[in-house]
């Protein structure tokens, strides 16, 4: 991930949008975790879970196709 970074040439955007998106698939995670932890709520923790995974798609797909313009695949 440094080295996409320190590219001259790459996108930088692409990037931030998926970190953006590790970030709050990485927060309902934890919100699971402390779900489960505090006591036995294994269902609830589930549809936090599957609610971060749906909301962190969104916005990556958001991001890529509305604010980062035509994928460069090469």
């Amino acid at each position: 991930m440094v080295s996409i970074f320190l590219d001259a040439y790459g996108k930088k955007s692409e990037v931030v949008i998926i970190l953006i998106g590790s970030i709050i698939l990485g927060t309902g995670l934890f919100k699971a975790y402390l779900s489960i932890q505090t006591g036995d709520h294994f269902l609830f923790a589930s549809g936090i879970i599957g609610l971060s995974w749906l909301v962190s798609l969104v916005v990556i797909l958001i991001g890529l196709l509305f604010f980062n313009g035509p994928l460069k695949w090469n």
